[in-house]
């Protein structure tokens, strides 16, 4: 069984990584790569209400 503060190390390096995948993400967006909708339009799409 994983000691505690292993674990801790283990969820630190699982939010860096998150964190980094985050960062690029929003990269994408602000260059226009990535389409955002927002709430309304996506509730729609799921729908299947065009």
């Amino acid at each position: 069984m994983p000691k505690p503060e292993d674990m801790k190390l283990f969820e630190a390096l699982e939010d860096s990584v998150d964190n980094e995948e985050v960062d690029k993400i929003l990269a994408r967006i602000e260059s226009g790569e990535e389409e955002v909708l927002d709430w309304a339009e996506a509730k729609m799409e799921l729908r299947g209400e065009d």
